[in-house]
């Protein structure tokens, strides 16, 4: 006879818990939440009824013209005429041929790749090198006072300050120079890590496909990664930056917007109890 065990909790424990179920429900009830909720459905209401309307079914035969297969409407007339069902490809061959080139041409690693950065032409000085300079001058004219015992000339202040701003200058666009090359490693570093590749490879496979694609990061996430401390490899939490591919049917954009920034911009999140975790 298998013996069934009764979970025990003691009266503190569920006090507490019962404690904290009212203070979440209080917050879920306050009048900020209630109206954020609000706000939020109505958006979703609004752009969820316009791409069901005008959109979603022309992202449908996107994907059918993509996998070879007929609208069903079409498919029916050929069936009622007792026309051929076969499907010229020709569609998917182009898709293929198109991401093909965009993979050779935006794909890439080290000096191939297909982006760089640069500084400006003339980039600020650092903070204080003003000052510095003042500094300098006003040594230059005491040093040259004491010299020859007269000031120097309106156009020898000019000439002198024009020099030191010179060289300040050219010694700010060599720090730049090397910053930018620090900061290019560093971007690479990150893309690399953050899966911008897999990600940009989806994208391209979804442009060739439908009127749109989108891609969306940087995305800050929890991640555990090895790192030495002390005497051996320890798992911590650290915040990476990813990117993600985002699935055309799962964006609903604002009816009158010609971009992400036009208006209301919902992305329909499927997450699993492990995701909220």
């Amino acid at each position: 006879m298998a013996l069934a065990l009764i979970p025990v909790a003691s009266a503190s424990r569920l006090e507490a818990e019962e404690m904290s179920r009212r203070e979440s429900e209080a917050r879920q009830n306050s009048p900020v939440i209630q109206e954020l909720a609000a706000h939020v459905r109505k958006r979703w209401d609004v752009n969820r009824d316009a791409k069901e309307q005008t959109v979603e079914e022309r992202l449908l035969q996107c994907v059918r013209q993509r996998n070879g297969e007929y609208d069903p409407d079409k498919l029916a007339r050929i069936r009622q005429q007792g026309g051929s069902e076969m499907y010229v490809m020709l569609t998917s061959v182009k898709c293929r041929g198109a991401s093909s080139w965009l993979r050779d041409t935006l794909l890439g690693k080290g000096s191939e790749k297909p982006w760089q950065i640069k500084h400006t032409p003339i980039p600020d000085l650092p903070p204080g090198a003003v000052q510095d300079l003042h500094q300098q001058l006003t040594q230059m004219i005491q040093q040259q006072t004491m010299m020859t015992g007269m000031l120097p000339s309106e156009d020898e202040v000019y000439a002198a300050a024009k020099q030191l701003k010179e060289r300040a200058t050219a010694e700010a666009l060599a720090e730049a120079s090397k910053r930018v090359e620090r900061m290019e490693t560093k971007m690479e570093d990150q893309l690399l890590e953050g899966g911008f590749q897999h990600a940009l490879d989806q994208f391209i496979d979804d442009i060739v496909t439908f009127p749109a694609a989108i891609m969306k990061g940087p995305v800050l996430r929890n991640r555990k990664r090895l790192k030495w401390q002390g005497s051996g490899l320890l798992p911590v939490d650290e915040i990476v930056l990813e990117w993600e591919r985002v699935d055309p049917f799962d964006v609903y954009p604002a009816p009158w917007g010609a971009g992400p920034n036009d208006g209301p911009f919902i992305e329909r999140h499927k997450l699993t109890r492990g995701d909220l975790e």
